[in-house]
């Protein structure tokens, strides 16, 4: 389809108008599931090296002590993540940190498929922290913005039960490629790397629900409070949130 420019009477490609554009995007139930899927996807990919850190052990010949630092690693640089970049979708917008965090999670899934070092490892791990940090609030609040009408509690439940799923799950399915499928220690992670790109892909296919606002880079000043009405359901999820790392720690000692 083209246009005509009265000024000049040339003809030119139309541009795309609003009605094209929203084509292109998800339905809202369609959105609500892509965000969701991309939560689990983070922490299936957060759970999925630990059963696999035993074979990294035996090929590679570190302590113990390297493998709790390994551990270690990502619960700093997810901490540091979410107290400086964790609000970050509340300035910008919830889609660009989404996108973002799955461009970052595809990247350590390829760190991880290519390592061959315990530096490797850190590596990979530092850099899944931070996308961890940079986007679970975005996806949190991504999926209460996006749940269907009347289901904004099941979209709360589901939120906070994610992470304890996803855990699950990503030791569930990489135990099993270390117990009967070849190369465990790249087949999954290259997987995985597609897995993240296709979700970007889905994200951008997401209807914004969060306006930019001034004060990006005010946020990333770390500041740490529970609002007053929040407290009670803080403090009612935060044995689901550390049972299940308490439980992958304990089964990798």
């Amino acid at each position: 389809m083209t246009t005509v420019d009265p000024a000049t009477g040339t003809a030119g490609p139309a541009m795309p108008d609003a009605t094209s554009r929203s084509r292109r995007r998800l339905s809202p139930t369609g959105s609500f599931w892509a965000m969701t899927l991309a939560y689990f996807g983070l922490m299936v990919a957060a759970g999925a090296p630990s059963p696999i850190y035993p074979i990294y052990q035996q090929h590679w010949q570190f302590a113990t002590s390297t493998l709790t630092e390994i551990f270690a690693v990502y619960a700093v640089a997810l901490l540091i993540a979410l107290l400086t970049v964790g609000g970050l979708s509340d300035f910008i917008g919830r889609r660009p940190v989404v996108v973002a965090a799955m461009v970052l999670f595809a990247a350590d899934m390829v760190v991880f498929a290519v390592a061959d070092g315990v530096a490797w490892l850190f590596a990979a791990r530092i850099l899944q922290g931070v996308a961890a940090g940079l986007s679970i609030g975005a996806l949190s609040a991504g999926m209460i913005d996006l749940a269907p009408p009347g289901r904004i509690r099941f979209a709360a439940v589901l939120s906070a039960l994610l992470p304890a799923i996803g855990l699950a799950t990503g030791a569930v399915v990489a135990g099993a490629f270390v117990r009967w499928l070849p190369h465990p220690t790249q087949l999954l992670f290259w997987i995985l790397t597609g897995v993240f790109v296709l979700l970007a892909g889905a994200v951008l296919a997401i209807r914004e629900t969060g306006a930019r606002r001034p004060g990006a880079l005010r946020s990333l000043a770390p500041r740490v409070r529970i609002p007053v009405h929040a407290r009670s359901t803080f403090l009612r999820l935060v044995p689901a949130m550390v049972f299940p790392w308490a439980q992958l720690a304990s089964r990798c000692r």
